[in-house]
């Protein structure tokens, strides 16, 4: 039986209102990494805390005034998590 890619690639979230950004890196992305989009910025922390992503791709234009928030309380759940901050 084949190993599933799931337990050998990382795993990289996306929250993004831009469809146009999570398109280019998904398609960037999509061979070497397992990839998941966020839409919605209500659910970001607490879908985090369920999904345990390796790294968390954050559009800053997204989160407006609640960057700075949001950052730390992905910090505080899943503190294993990587984290950048698209620019």
């Amino acid at each position: 039986m084949p190993v599933s890619d799931t337990h050998t690639k990382a795993n990289i979230l996306i929250a993004s209102g831009s469809t146009s950004l999570a398109k280019r890196f998904t398609e960037i992305l999509a061979d070497e990494f397992t990839l998941e989009v966020l839409a919605r910025t209500s659910f970001t922390c607490a879908h985090i805390a369920r999904s345990h992503p390796h790294l968390v791709m954050l559009d800053p234009e997204f989160f407006s005034a609640s960057l700075p928030q949001t950052i730390s309380k992905i910090i505080k759940k899943t503190p294993h998590t990587r984290i950048i901050v698209l620019e």
